[in-house]
């Protein structure tokens, strides 16, 4: 009988816990956040350098190609947030991922040009993204 409470309690307890974590908007957007900040942006840097310096060698062009699977990965997983069913936040995630695994392709072959253009696409991923959620999630806080 004490097992069967404990049980039910845990099930209340966890049950509650779901809803309460689903309701908090501002832990979601903190999350989201923190991702972004921790991998979303230095991945999109070491992309974004090539524009300025060109990869000198294998090592370098190995860092870029890391980095836009990086950015690849961050996609799947912001396309499993609460903001997956907004239109907006599901292409920009979209668009963001292909042009990262652009940015790939044209790593393997060392192809500067290609990798400027697809880096190019990846900006204008992000800022429209960034257009829409950017400000709404600091206002938020």
């Amino acid at each position: 009988m004490q097992l069967q409470k404990a049980f039910g309690f845990a099930v209340l307890f966890f049950s509650i816990m779901k809803v309460c974590v689903a309701a908090n908007p501002h832990e979601t957007n903190a999350e989201v956040g923190t991702h972004m900040k921790d991998v979303t942006v230095p991945a999109s840097n070491t992309v974004f350098a090539v524009a300025n310096e060109t990869p000198k060698n294998d090592e370098e062009w190995r860092k870029v190609k890391a980095n836009a699977l990086a950015l690849v990965e961050s996609g799947k997983w912001l396309l499993k947030t609460p903001f997956e069913n907004q239109p907006i936040w599901k292409q920009a995630t979209e668009q963001m991922m292909n042009a990262a695994k652009s940015v790939t392709k044209a790593a393997e072959t060392k192809d500067t040009e290609k990798a400027i253009e697809a880096g190019d696409a990846l900006y204008a991923a992000c800022e429209a993204c960034h257009a829409v959620y950017l400000n709404k999630s600091a206002s938020a806080k």
